[in-house]
Protein backbone atom coordinates (compact mmCIF):
# COMPACT_ATOMS: atom_id res chain seq x y z
CA UNK A 1 0.00 0.00 0.00
CA UNK A 2 3.06 2.66 1.20
CA UNK A 3 4.44 1.90 -2.54
CA UNK A 4 1.48 2.95 -4.38
CA UNK A 5 0.95 5.51 -2.61
CA UNK A 6 5.23 6.46 -3.48
CA UNK A 7 4.11 5.70 -7.40
CA UNK A 8 1.00 7.94 -7.22
CA UNK A 9 3.07 10.95 -5.52
CA UNK A 10 5.33 10.51 -8.21
CA UNK A 11 2.92 10.49 -10.67
CA UNK A 12 1.73 14.01 -8.87
CA UNK A 13 4.55 15.84 -8.83
CA UNK A 14 7.26 15.16 -11.28
CA UNK A 15 5.02 16.45 -13.87
CA UNK A 16 5.90 19.66 -12.33
CA UNK A 17 9.62 18.97 -12.01
CA UNK A 18 9.85 17.96 -15.79
CA UNK A 19 7.01 19.43 -18.12
CA UNK A 20 8.03 22.54 -20.31
CA UNK A 21 5.40 24.41 -21.58
CA UNK A 22 4.45 23.41 -24.90
CA UNK A 23 3.72 27.02 -26.52
CA UNK A 24 2.43 25.60 -29.49
CA UNK A 25 0.42 23.14 -28.39
CA UNK A 26 -1.10 25.97 -25.82
CA UNK A 27 -1.68 28.06 -29.09
CA UNK A 28 -3.62 25.26 -30.81
CA UNK A 29 -5.74 24.92 -28.20
CA UNK A 30 -6.56 28.98 -28.10
CA UNK A 31 -7.04 28.48 -31.53
CA UNK A 32 -9.28 25.73 -31.23
CA UNK A 33 -11.64 27.70 -28.84
CA UNK A 34 -11.95 30.04 -30.86
CA UNK A 35 -12.87 27.78 -34.02
CA UNK A 36 -16.23 25.79 -32.99
CA UNK A 37 -17.33 25.34 -36.09
CA UNK A 38 -17.29 21.69 -36.97
CA UNK A 39 -15.27 22.49 -40.85
CA UNK A 40 -12.37 21.68 -42.37
CA UNK A 41 -10.45 24.17 -40.01
CA UNK A 42 -11.41 23.00 -36.88
CA UNK A 43 -10.18 19.06 -38.50
CA UNK A 44 -6.69 20.92 -39.70
CA UNK A 45 -6.24 22.55 -35.77
CA UNK A 46 -7.46 18.85 -34.40
CA UNK A 47 -4.87 16.71 -36.46
CA UNK A 48 -1.83 19.69 -35.72
CA UNK A 49 -3.04 19.45 -31.70
CA UNK A 50 -2.79 15.40 -31.86
CA UNK A 51 0.34 15.37 -33.70
CA UNK A 52 2.25 17.44 -31.23
CA UNK A 53 0.95 15.96 -28.14
CA UNK A 54 2.13 12.84 -29.18
CA UNK A 55 5.14 12.56 -27.46
CA UNK A 56 3.49 14.26 -24.64
CA UNK A 57 -0.01 12.64 -23.45
CA UNK A 58 -1.29 10.17 -25.77
CA UNK A 59 -4.63 10.18 -24.52
CA UNK A 60 -5.13 13.44 -24.96
CA UNK A 61 -3.43 12.75 -28.95
CA UNK A 62 -6.08 10.05 -29.02
CA UNK A 63 -9.15 12.48 -28.00
CA UNK A 64 -8.04 15.00 -29.97
CA UNK A 65 -7.79 12.84 -33.28
CA UNK A 66 -11.16 10.66 -32.88
CA UNK A 67 -12.63 14.50 -32.88
CA UNK A 68 -10.88 15.26 -36.05
CA UNK A 69 -11.99 11.91 -37.79
CA UNK A 70 -15.81 12.20 -36.62
CA UNK A 71 -15.77 16.03 -38.27
CA UNK A 72 -14.37 14.61 -41.20
CA UNK A 73 -16.68 11.83 -41.92
CA UNK A 74 -19.97 14.78 -41.20
CA UNK A 75 -18.52 17.11 -43.56
CA UNK A 76 -16.88 14.18 -46.14
CA UNK A 77 -13.10 15.65 -45.75
CA UNK A 78 -11.57 12.23 -46.66
CA UNK A 79 -7.71 13.90 -46.35
CA UNK A 80 -8.62 15.00 -42.57
CA UNK A 81 -10.20 11.81 -41.91
CA UNK A 82 -6.70 9.95 -43.49
CA UNK A 83 -4.52 12.28 -40.96
CA UNK A 84 -6.88 11.24 -37.86
CA UNK A 85 -6.64 7.71 -38.35
CA UNK A 86 -3.00 7.87 -38.78
CA UNK A 87 -2.60 10.07 -35.35
CA UNK A 88 -5.47 7.30 -33.88
CA UNK A 89 -3.26 4.82 -34.52
CA UNK A 90 -0.30 6.22 -33.46
CA UNK A 91 -1.93 7.16 -30.31
CA UNK A 92 -2.88 3.36 -29.90
CA UNK A 93 0.86 2.28 -30.59
CA UNK A 94 1.74 4.54 -27.62
CA UNK A 95 -0.39 2.83 -25.17
CA UNK A 96 0.10 -0.91 -26.49
CA UNK A 97 -3.27 -1.20 -28.13
CA UNK A 98 -1.10 -2.80 -31.15
CA UNK A 99 -4.46 -4.55 -32.95
CA UNK A 100 -6.43 -1.59 -32.68
CA UNK A 101 -3.66 0.99 -33.99
CA UNK A 102 -2.94 -0.96 -37.01
CA UNK A 103 -6.29 -1.27 -38.01
CA UNK A 104 -6.94 2.27 -37.76
CA UNK A 105 -3.55 2.77 -39.47
CA UNK A 106 -4.42 0.16 -42.34
CA UNK A 107 -8.05 2.22 -42.80
CA UNK A 108 -5.84 5.42 -42.56
CA UNK A 109 -3.58 4.49 -45.28
CA UNK A 110 -6.18 2.83 -47.77
CA UNK A 111 -7.44 6.43 -47.65
CA UNK A 112 -4.37 8.32 -48.22
CA UNK A 113 -3.81 5.79 -51.34
CA UNK A 114 -7.45 6.54 -53.20
CA UNK A 115 -6.08 10.11 -52.85
CA UNK A 116 -2.40 9.56 -53.59
CA UNK A 117 -1.67 11.39 -50.67
CA UNK A 118 1.95 11.33 -50.48
CA UNK A 119 2.52 12.61 -47.07
CA UNK A 120 -0.03 10.48 -45.15
CA UNK A 121 1.20 7.40 -47.06
CA UNK A 122 4.63 8.43 -45.76
CA UNK A 123 3.39 9.01 -42.11
CA UNK A 124 1.86 6.00 -41.68
CA UNK A 125 4.09 3.72 -43.44
CA UNK A 126 6.04 4.90 -40.68
CA UNK A 127 3.16 4.63 -38.05
CA UNK A 128 3.01 0.92 -39.03
CA UNK A 129 6.42 0.04 -39.01
CA UNK A 130 6.32 1.11 -35.08
CA UNK A 131 3.62 -1.49 -34.54
CA UNK A 132 5.25 -4.28 -36.25
CA UNK A 133 8.16 -3.22 -34.68
CA UNK A 134 7.12 -3.27 -31.02
CA UNK A 135 4.94 -6.98 -31.77
CA UNK A 136 8.22 -8.17 -32.81
CA UNK A 137 8.00 -8.55 -36.64
CA UNK A 138 11.28 -6.63 -37.06
CA UNK A 139 11.74 -7.09 -40.55
CA UNK A 140 8.14 -5.80 -41.63
CA UNK A 141 8.46 -3.21 -39.42
CA UNK A 142 12.19 -2.63 -41.52
CA UNK A 143 10.44 -2.78 -44.85
CA UNK A 144 7.75 -0.22 -43.85
CA UNK A 145 10.14 2.20 -42.41
CA UNK A 146 12.77 2.30 -45.74
CA UNK A 147 9.46 2.97 -47.66
CA UNK A 148 8.88 5.14 -45.47
CA UNK A 149 12.20 7.09 -45.32
CA UNK A 150 12.07 6.86 -49.26
CA UNK A 151 9.11 8.23 -49.66
CA UNK A 152 9.93 11.32 -46.67
CA UNK A 153 13.38 11.83 -48.36
CA UNK A 154 11.20 12.63 -51.65
CA UNK A 155 8.95 14.75 -49.93
CA UNK A 156 11.89 16.69 -48.34
CA UNK A 157 10.35 16.74 -45.23
CA UNK A 158 13.70 16.51 -43.15
CA UNK A 159 11.77 16.10 -40.02
CA UNK A 160 10.10 13.08 -40.39
CA UNK A 161 12.78 11.91 -42.32
CA UNK A 162 14.83 12.52 -39.40
CA UNK A 163 12.25 10.42 -37.23
CA UNK A 164 12.17 7.38 -40.03
CA UNK A 165 15.91 7.17 -39.70
CA UNK A 166 16.16 6.65 -36.02
CA UNK A 167 13.13 4.14 -36.57
CA UNK A 168 15.42 2.33 -39.18
CA UNK A 169 17.82 2.33 -36.51
CA UNK A 170 16.04 1.01 -34.08
CA UNK A 171 14.95 -2.07 -36.21
CA UNK A 172 19.26 -2.72 -36.85
CA UNK A 173 19.41 -2.35 -33.24
CA UNK A 174 16.78 -4.99 -32.27
CA UNK A 175 18.23 -6.93 -34.98
CA UNK A 176 21.65 -6.55 -33.83
CA UNK A 177 23.44 -5.35 -36.45
CA UNK A 178 24.93 -2.65 -34.57
CA UNK A 179 27.23 -1.02 -37.07
CA UNK A 180 24.25 -0.62 -39.88
CA UNK A 181 22.07 0.80 -36.50
CA UNK A 182 25.03 3.09 -35.87
CA UNK A 183 25.20 4.46 -39.76
CA UNK A 184 21.82 5.07 -39.37
CA UNK A 185 21.24 7.12 -35.89
CA UNK A 186 24.53 8.92 -36.87
CA UNK A 187 23.09 10.41 -40.47
CA UNK A 188 19.69 11.28 -38.22
CA UNK A 189 21.95 13.48 -35.78
CA UNK A 190 23.55 15.06 -39.09
CA UNK A 191 20.65 15.97 -40.24
CA UNK A 192 19.22 17.02 -36.77
CA UNK A 193 22.14 19.13 -35.46
CA UNK A 194 21.40 22.22 -38.04
CA UNK A 195 17.87 22.46 -37.02
CA UNK A 196 18.51 21.35 -33.16
CA UNK A 197 15.17 18.32 -33.87
CA UNK A 198 15.59 15.08 -32.12
CA UNK A 199 18.99 15.74 -30.71
CA UNK A 200 17.79 13.80 -27.40
CA UNK A 201 16.71 10.98 -29.44
CA UNK A 202 19.35 10.44 -31.19
CA UNK A 203 22.08 10.56 -28.66
CA UNK A 204 20.17 8.34 -26.40
CA UNK A 205 20.10 5.87 -29.75
CA UNK A 206 23.72 6.19 -30.22
CA UNK A 207 23.87 5.49 -26.46
CA UNK A 208 21.75 2.31 -27.13
CA UNK A 209 24.10 0.83 -29.67
CA UNK A 210 26.91 1.50 -27.06
CA UNK A 211 25.14 -0.12 -24.16
CA UNK A 212 24.52 -3.44 -26.49
CA UNK A 213 28.34 -3.59 -27.27
CA UNK A 214 28.90 -3.13 -23.92
CA UNK A 215 30.50 0.47 -23.39
CA UNK A 216 28.58 1.53 -20.86
CA UNK A 217 30.98 4.92 -20.53
CA UNK A 218 29.95 5.89 -23.55
CA UNK A 219 26.68 4.88 -23.18
CA UNK A 220 25.90 6.87 -20.07
CA UNK A 221 27.92 10.26 -21.60
CA UNK A 222 25.15 9.90 -24.50
CA UNK A 223 22.43 9.60 -22.13
CA UNK A 224 23.21 12.61 -19.65
CA UNK A 225 23.57 14.68 -23.16
CA UNK A 226 20.34 13.38 -24.20
CA UNK A 227 18.93 13.70 -20.97
CA UNK A 228 20.42 17.83 -20.51
CA UNK A 229 18.20 18.02 -24.25
CA UNK A 230 15.37 16.46 -23.31
CA UNK A 231 14.74 18.17 -19.93
CA UNK A 232 14.12 21.60 -21.86
CA UNK A 233 11.09 20.06 -23.59
CA UNK A 234 8.23 18.30 -23.04
CA UNK A 235 8.29 15.58 -24.76
CA UNK A 236 7.41 12.80 -21.77
CA UNK A 237 8.47 9.64 -24.32
CA UNK A 238 11.61 11.10 -25.09
CA UNK A 239 12.21 11.94 -21.01
CA UNK A 240 11.02 8.31 -19.94
CA UNK A 241 12.91 6.60 -22.61
CA UNK A 242 15.76 8.44 -21.51
CA UNK A 243 15.86 7.74 -17.83
CA UNK A 244 14.87 4.08 -18.81
CA UNK A 245 18.07 3.73 -20.83
CA UNK A 246 19.86 5.50 -17.93
CA UNK A 247 19.04 3.51 -15.06
CA UNK A 248 19.19 -0.07 -17.38
CA UNK A 249 23.21 1.44 -17.24
CA UNK A 250 23.53 2.01 -13.93
CA UNK A 251 22.19 -1.27 -13.36
CA UNK A 252 24.33 -2.35 -14.98
CA UNK A 253 27.66 -0.31 -13.10
CA UNK A 254 25.50 -1.61 -9.51
CA UNK A 255 24.91 1.96 -9.06
CA UNK A 256 21.43 0.72 -7.87
CA UNK A 257 20.73 3.94 -6.36
CA UNK A 258 20.89 5.77 -8.95
CA UNK A 259 19.16 3.35 -11.00
CA UNK A 260 16.34 3.35 -8.91
CA UNK A 261 15.83 7.26 -9.07
CA UNK A 262 16.56 7.38 -12.96
CA UNK A 263 13.96 4.30 -13.43
CA UNK A 264 11.14 6.06 -10.73
CA UNK A 265 11.05 9.11 -12.71
CA UNK A 266 10.94 7.31 -16.04
CA UNK A 267 8.05 5.33 -14.12
CA UNK A 268 6.09 8.90 -13.16
CA UNK A 269 6.79 10.60 -16.60
CA UNK A 270 5.13 7.09 -18.42
CA UNK A 271 2.40 6.87 -16.42
CA UNK A 272 1.18 10.70 -16.82
CA UNK A 273 1.81 9.79 -20.70
CA UNK A 274 -0.06 6.49 -20.49
CA UNK A 275 2.92 5.23 -22.81
CA UNK A 276 1.64 1.48 -21.39
CA UNK A 277 4.95 -0.11 -23.45
CA UNK A 278 7.39 1.72 -21.83
CA UNK A 279 5.92 1.25 -18.15
CA UNK A 280 5.77 -2.18 -18.76
CA UNK A 281 9.89 -2.21 -19.51
CA UNK A 282 10.32 0.15 -16.20
CA UNK A 283 8.17 -2.20 -14.03
CA UNK A 284 10.74 -5.11 -14.85
CA UNK A 285 14.15 -2.60 -14.50
CA UNK A 286 12.77 -1.74 -11.36
CA UNK A 287 11.97 -5.40 -9.78
CA UNK A 288 15.25 -6.32 -11.23
CA UNK A 289 16.69 -3.10 -9.04
CA UNK A 290 14.67 -3.60 -6.13
CA UNK A 291 16.17 -7.54 -6.09
CA UNK A 292 19.73 -6.53 -5.98
CA UNK A 293 19.02 -3.98 -3.17
CA UNK A 294 17.47 -6.90 -1.28
CA UNK A 295 14.07 -5.80 -1.45
CA UNK A 296 11.64 -8.68 -2.49
CA UNK A 297 8.80 -7.05 -1.15
CA UNK A 298 8.67 -3.66 -4.10
CA UNK A 299 10.59 -6.39 -5.98
CA UNK A 300 7.58 -8.69 -6.28
CA UNK A 301 5.41 -5.83 -6.27
CA UNK A 302 6.91 -4.38 -9.73
CA UNK A 303 7.25 -8.07 -11.01
CA UNK A 304 3.46 -8.17 -10.59
CA UNK A 305 2.92 -4.84 -12.30
CA UNK A 306 5.36 -6.03 -15.08
CA UNK A 307 3.16 -9.31 -15.76
CA UNK A 308 -0.23 -7.05 -15.68
CA UNK A 309 0.94 -4.80 -18.37
CA UNK A 310 2.56 -8.03 -20.17
CA UNK A 311 -1.08 -9.66 -20.10
CA UNK A 312 -2.25 -6.36 -21.26
CA UNK A 313 -0.22 -5.57 -23.71
CA UNK A 314 -0.52 -9.02 -25.27
CA UNK A 315 -4.15 -8.61 -25.10
CA UNK A 316 -3.88 -5.58 -27.79
CA UNK A 317 -2.03 -8.24 -29.90
CA UNK A 318 -3.96 -10.83 -31.58
CA UNK A 319 -2.20 -12.14 -34.41
CA UNK A 320 -5.50 -13.58 -35.77
CA UNK A 321 -7.01 -9.70 -35.91
CA UNK A 322 -3.80 -8.75 -37.31
CA UNK A 323 -3.43 -10.52 -39.81
CA UNK A 324 -7.15 -10.36 -41.11
CA UNK A 325 -6.24 -6.35 -40.84
CA UNK A 326 -3.45 -7.10 -43.01
CA UNK A 327 -5.15 -9.38 -45.56
CA UNK A 328 -8.34 -6.80 -45.86
CA UNK A 329 -6.00 -4.01 -45.92
CA UNK A 330 -3.88 -6.28 -49.12
CA UNK A 331 -7.39 -6.65 -50.63
CA UNK A 332 -8.44 -3.16 -50.39
CA UNK A 333 -5.45 -2.45 -51.77
CA UNK A 334 -6.31 -4.68 -54.39
CA UNK A 335 -9.39 -3.40 -55.23
CA UNK A 336 -8.18 -0.25 -55.27
CA UNK A 337 -5.86 -1.01 -57.81
CA UNK A 338 -8.19 -2.78 -59.76
CA UNK A 339 -10.14 0.32 -59.55
CA UNK A 340 -7.19 2.45 -60.45
CA UNK A 341 -6.25 -0.19 -63.18
CA UNK A 342 -9.74 0.16 -64.69
CA UNK A 343 -9.69 3.95 -64.95
CA UNK A 344 -5.75 3.87 -66.72
CA UNK A 345 -7.92 1.77 -69.06
CA UNK A 346 -10.44 4.06 -69.87
CA UNK A 347 -8.33 6.69 -69.74
CA UNK A 348 -6.45 4.77 -72.35
CA UNK A 349 -9.24 4.11 -74.88
CA UNK A 350 -10.10 7.79 -74.12
CA UNK A 351 -6.46 8.87 -74.95
CA UNK A 352 -7.22 6.09 -78.09
CA UNK A 353 -10.71 8.17 -79.16
CA UNK A 354 -8.17 11.21 -78.97
CA UNK A 355 -5.13 9.81 -80.78
CA UNK A 356 -7.96 8.57 -83.57
CA UNK A 357 -9.49 12.54 -83.53
CA UNK A 358 -6.33 13.51 -83.83
CA UNK A 359 -5.03 11.55 -86.87
CA UNK A 360 -8.18 12.59 -88.62
CA UNK A 361 -6.91 16.38 -88.23
CA UNK A 362 -3.73 15.69 -88.67
CA UNK A 363 -4.57 13.77 -92.06
CA UNK A 364 -7.33 17.14 -92.34
CA UNK A 365 -4.07 19.78 -91.70
CA UNK A 366 -1.67 17.67 -93.78
CA UNK A 367 -4.35 17.79 -96.86
CA UNK A 368 -4.44 21.64 -95.84
CA UNK A 369 -0.85 22.15 -95.81
CA UNK A 370 -0.74 20.48 -99.57
CA UNK A 371 -3.15 23.26 -100.64
CA UNK A 372 -1.66 25.43 -99.16
CA UNK A 373 1.79 25.04 -100.37
CA UNK A 374 -0.11 24.65 -104.05
CA UNK A 375 -1.62 28.09 -103.17
CA UNK A 376 1.79 29.49 -101.82
CA UNK A 377 3.90 28.77 -104.82
CA UNK A 378 1.33 30.37 -107.51
CA UNK A 379 1.72 33.10 -104.56
CA UNK A 380 5.35 33.19 -104.79
CA UNK A 381 5.19 33.57 -109.06
CA UNK A 382 2.81 36.34 -108.58
CA UNK A 383 4.58 37.63 -105.56
CA UNK A 384 7.92 37.80 -107.80
CA UNK A 385 6.14 39.51 -110.29
CA UNK A 386 4.70 42.18 -108.21
CA UNK A 387 7.80 42.66 -106.54
CA UNK A 388 9.71 43.51 -109.63
CA UNK A 389 7.28 46.23 -110.42
CA UNK A 390 7.03 47.20 -106.49
CA UNK A 391 11.22 47.46 -107.11
CA UNK A 392 10.50 49.70 -109.42
CA UNK A 393 8.28 51.89 -108.10
CA UNK A 394 10.85 51.64 -105.49
CA UNK A 395 12.79 53.25 -107.50
CA UNK A 396 10.74 56.41 -108.30
CA UNK A 397 9.61 56.45 -104.72
CA UNK A 398 13.87 56.62 -103.54
CA UNK A 399 13.98 59.17 -105.71
CA UNK A 400 11.02 61.22 -105.37
CA UNK A 401 12.13 60.69 -101.43
CA UNK A 402 15.85 62.83 -102.34
CA UNK A 403 13.92 65.40 -103.90
CA UNK A 404 11.85 65.39 -100.99
CA UNK A 405 15.11 65.70 -98.57
CA UNK A 406 16.49 68.36 -100.69
CA UNK A 407 13.16 70.21 -100.36
CA UNK A 408 12.43 69.33 -97.07
CA UNK A 409 16.36 70.99 -96.55
CA UNK A 410 15.61 73.85 -98.53
CA UNK A 411 12.54 74.63 -96.03
CA UNK A 412 13.92 74.11 -93.20
CA UNK A 413 17.17 76.34 -94.11
CA UNK A 414 13.77 78.89 -95.06
CA UNK A 415 12.29 78.44 -91.50
CA UNK A 416 15.48 78.63 -89.76
CA UNK A 417 15.62 82.33 -92.17
CA UNK A 418 12.40 83.24 -90.79
CA UNK A 419 13.17 82.05 -87.51
CA UNK A 420 15.98 84.58 -87.18
CA UNK A 421 13.88 87.38 -89.43
CA UNK A 422 11.14 86.74 -86.35
CA UNK A 423 13.44 86.88 -83.47
CA UNK A 424 14.74 90.04 -85.44
CA UNK A 425 11.41 91.25 -85.48
CA UNK A 426 10.40 90.84 -82.14
CA UNK A 427 14.02 92.51 -80.85
CA UNK A 428 12.67 95.54 -82.66
CA UNK A 429 8.93 95.23 -81.57
CA UNK A 430 11.19 95.17 -78.56
CA UNK A 431 13.11 98.29 -78.90
CA UNK A 432 9.80 100.01 -80.49
CA UNK A 433 8.21 99.46 -77.23
CA UNK A 434 10.97 100.62 -75.34
CA UNK A 435 11.11 103.59 -77.47
CA UNK A 436 6.97 104.42 -77.28
CA UNK A 437 7.73 104.26 -73.46
CA UNK A 438 10.68 106.55 -73.61
CA UNK A 439 7.94 108.87 -75.97
CA UNK A 440 5.86 108.42 -73.57
CA UNK A 441 7.84 109.61 -70.54
CA UNK A 442 9.20 112.92 -72.90
CA UNK A 443 5.30 113.83 -73.64
CA UNK A 444 4.53 113.60 -70.33
CA UNK A 445 7.95 115.63 -69.22
CA UNK A 446 6.90 118.26 -72.13
CA UNK A 447 3.27 118.51 -70.55
CA UNK A 448 4.55 119.30 -67.38
CA UNK A 449 7.47 122.32 -69.32
CA UNK A 450 4.33 123.43 -71.14
CA UNK A 451 2.37 124.34 -67.90
CA UNK A 452 5.20 125.45 -66.28
CA UNK A 453 5.49 127.89 -69.43
CA UNK A 454 2.57 129.11 -69.53
CA UNK A 455 2.71 129.81 -65.86
CA UNK A 456 6.04 131.64 -66.34
CA UNK A 457 4.37 133.37 -69.29
CA UNK A 458 1.50 134.25 -67.42
CA UNK A 459 3.31 135.73 -64.73
CA UNK A 460 6.37 137.56 -66.97
CA UNK A 461 3.05 138.97 -68.84
CA UNK A 462 1.89 139.98 -65.84
CA UNK A 463 5.53 141.77 -64.71
CA UNK A 464 5.50 143.08 -68.08
CA UNK A 465 2.08 144.75 -67.48
CA UNK A 466 3.65 146.29 -64.04
CA UNK A 467 6.49 147.29 -65.87
CA UNK A 468 4.74 148.87 -68.56
CA UNK A 469 2.62 150.84 -65.97
CA UNK A 470 5.41 152.22 -64.60
CA UNK A 471 7.23 153.32 -67.61
CA UNK A 472 4.05 154.65 -68.24
CA UNK A 473 4.30 156.64 -65.08
CA UNK A 474 7.71 157.68 -65.69
CA UNK A 475 6.90 158.80 -69.16
CA UNK A 476 4.15 160.92 -67.75
CA UNK A 477 6.87 161.75 -65.18
CA UNK A 478 9.07 162.93 -68.01
CA UNK A 479 6.81 165.01 -69.51
CA UNK A 480 4.64 166.76 -67.36
CA UNK A 481 6.86 166.59 -63.93
CA UNK A 482 10.47 166.75 -64.68
CA UNK A 483 10.30 169.69 -67.76
CA UNK A 484 8.45 172.19 -65.30
CA UNK A 485 11.03 172.36 -62.95
CA UNK A 486 14.35 172.04 -65.34
CA UNK A 487 12.53 174.60 -67.17
CA UNK A 488 12.80 177.03 -64.10
CA UNK A 489 15.91 176.20 -63.27
CA UNK A 490 16.95 176.95 -66.86
CA UNK A 491 15.19 180.85 -66.73
CA UNK A 492 16.94 180.87 -63.10
CA UNK A 493 20.56 180.26 -64.50
CA UNK A 494 19.70 182.87 -67.89
CA UNK A 495 18.13 185.87 -65.23
CA UNK A 496 21.51 185.30 -63.21
CA UNK A 497 23.49 185.62 -66.13
CA UNK A 498 21.87 188.47 -67.30
CA UNK A 499 21.14 190.21 -64.10
CA UNK A 500 24.08 190.45 -61.78
CA UNK A 501 22.77 191.89 -58.70
CA UNK A 502 22.82 191.34 -54.96
CA UNK A 503 19.55 191.44 -54.35
CA UNK A 504 18.68 190.04 -57.72
CA UNK A 505 21.59 187.00 -56.82
CA UNK A 506 20.18 186.19 -53.48
CA UNK A 507 16.43 185.56 -54.48
CA UNK A 508 17.59 183.97 -57.51
CA UNK A 509 19.64 181.67 -55.46
CA UNK A 510 16.60 180.92 -53.71
CA UNK A 511 14.43 180.20 -56.39
CA UNK A 512 17.11 178.20 -58.12
CA UNK A 513 17.51 176.07 -55.14
CA UNK A 514 14.23 175.19 -54.27
CA UNK A 515 13.91 174.11 -58.20
CA UNK A 516 17.10 172.01 -57.60
CA UNK A 517 14.92 170.59 -54.31
CA UNK A 518 11.80 170.26 -56.26
CA UNK A 519 13.63 168.11 -59.24
CA UNK A 520 15.65 166.14 -56.84
CA UNK A 521 13.16 164.69 -55.73
CA UNK A 522 11.00 164.08 -58.86
CA UNK A 523 14.47 162.33 -59.72
CA UNK A 524 14.35 160.21 -56.88
CA UNK A 525 10.54 159.40 -57.77
CA UNK A 526 11.34 158.13 -60.98
CA UNK A 527 13.99 156.18 -59.61
CA UNK A 528 11.60 154.48 -57.27
CA UNK A 529 9.36 153.71 -59.78
CA UNK A 530 11.52 152.19 -62.06
CA UNK A 531 13.16 150.09 -59.44
CA UNK A 532 9.80 149.04 -57.81
CA UNK A 533 9.22 147.61 -61.41
CA UNK A 534 12.32 146.33 -61.78
CA UNK A 535 11.17 144.06 -59.02
CA UNK A 536 8.14 143.40 -60.03
CA UNK A 537 8.96 141.75 -63.04
CA UNK A 538 11.40 139.31 -61.14
CA UNK A 539 9.15 138.35 -58.79
CA UNK A 540 6.75 137.36 -61.41
CA UNK A 541 9.16 135.93 -63.19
Amino acid sequence: MALRVFVLSLVCFLPFQFQAQHRLADSLRSRLLRQSDPDTTRIILLNQLAYELRDDSAAHAYKYAQEARAISENVHYTKGKAEAYALIGLSLWSQANYSLALKNLLEGLALADSLQYAQAQADILSYLGLVHGSIGGLNKALQYQLQAHALQHKLKNTKQEIRTLNSIGDCYLRLKLYPKSFIYYKKALELGTPLKYGLASNYRNIGNVYEAEGELEQALSNYLIAKKISDSTNDLRNKSQIRKSLGSVYFKQKKYELAETALREGFALSLQGNFRSITYELSELLARVKEAQGNLTESIYFYQLYDQYNDSIRQGVEPSKIASLQIEYESQRHELEIARLKKDSEIQHEELKQKNVLLGTTAIVILLIILFLIYSIRSYKFQKKFNQKLAQHNTEIDGQQSELAEQRDEVITLNEEIRAQQEEVVQQRDALFEKNKNIEQLYKSLTQVNLQLEVLVARRTAALEEQNKRLSEYTHITANKLVEPTFHILNLVELIRTHKTANVDSALTEKLKLSSAELDLIIRSISDTLQQGLNAYENKI
